[in-house]
């Protein structure tokens, strides 16, 4: 067996804490709305209207002071105390959930990468803008399938030397959409000792040695112009990895999973039939370190597996993978229907 199924108690408290928790997502979503503050502004021409922007004090006039004006100062300002008492609520509430999800063996995100995704999603970079992809990837399928994978899924040992895949979480940039902190920014919001290492400037370190890679697909043609590339040399810089459309293109798979405390943290990944046909590619490239070939074929077995038996909204359909060149899918000897 590549993973084993969660017990009743477990599935429930599962469900619960990720129902919780996507409205409290959706809950944070609504307060953007209220985002800033009204205010009334007397001038000598009349009393307006402003609404405060951001916090830098940008300010924008909604029109004199009238019934209309009065009801939407009104209605925002309840708006936006409903949402944060709302808000806070919540937060008790996951509070409480994560520990008993931490006491049921549930946690199984390391913390510092639940750290890494919900700062990613505070910024609106996760989806469309960055997905993981690589081992991570995998508690996103276990959590929405109810499972979870043998440990030996997640690390390799070779000889006497231990590689756990889970101290290094690969993160693949889509479009350039990035705000001015960069991603490095972001991962120092999580943990303010990530820094990017000097010989390899798509990767940041922190002071565990916890690695973050900034990978992007490949240009085609190689002389594209790259919108994805960083004008800030204090910033990681993604490196091209081939054949890296192939999970762009896929359809997105969204998941909440549970960090080691328990804590839950929203991840986008590729469509799992996609992450098996290309991490089973990778492990017939003849560069690939022979245990990282072992560990991606397994992978890549477990997963469509799993897609078989638990996502049947995810038929396993060569036409439903059209992205991938023919030869490739052949090549991975999955069990396609026609």
């Amino acid at each position: 067996m590549k993973y084993k199924e969660l017990d009743n108690n477990q599935v429930r408290l599962l469900t619960d804490i990720r129902q919780t928790y996507q409205t409290f997502l959706d809950t944070k979503e609504e307060l953007l709305r209220f985002k800033g503050s009204m205010k009334w502004k007397t001038t000598d021409s009349g009393t307006y209207l402003i609404r405060v922007l951001d916090s830098r004090g940008t300010e924008k006039s909604l029109g004199k002071k009238d019934t209309e004006k009065e009801t939407i100062f009104e209605n925002f300002n309840a708006g936006k105390a409903k949402a944060q008492a709302r808000l806070e609520t919540l937060k008790v509430s996951l509070a409480r959930m994560s520990g008993m999800a931490k006491a049921a063996d549930l946690g199984r995100l390391p913390a510092i990468v639940g750290k890494i995704l919900r700062k990613l999603d505070d910024e609106q970079l996760l989806g469309e803008h960055i997905m993981v992809v690589g081992t991570h990837a995998l508690y996103a399928y276990e959590a929405v399938a109810g499972v979870q994978f043998d440990s030996e899924m997640l690390a390799t040992a070779d000889v006497d030397l231990l590689i756990d895949s889970r101290k290094q979480l690969k993160l693949m940039i889509t479009d350039a959409a990035i705000e001015e902190s960069g991603i490095l920014g972001v991962l120092c919001k999580a943990d303010k000792t990530f820094k990017k290492l000097r010989t390899q400037t798509y990767t940041a370190a922190n002071n565990q040695g916890f690695m973050v890679d900034l990978i992007k697909p490949a240009l085609n043609p190689p002389w594209k112009k790259d919108a994805l590339q960083n004008p800030d040399d204090n910033d990681l810089s993604p490196v091209e990895v081939p054949n890296l459309e192939w999970l762009l293109s896929s359809q997105r798979f969204n998941s909440i999973v549970l960090d080691t405390a328990g804590i839950p943290a929203k991840m986008v990944c590729p469509d799992p039939r996609a992450f098996a046909v290309h991490k089973k590619w990778i492990s017939t490239q003849a560069g690939r370190e022979a245990e990282k070939k072992s560990r991606d074929s397994f992978q890549a077995q477990a997963v469509i597996e799993l897609t078989a038996s638990k996502f049947p909204h995810l038929p396993l359909r060569k036409s439903e993978l059209s992205y991938f060149p023919m030869n490739v899918l052949e090549h991975s000897k999955f069990d396609f229907d026609l």
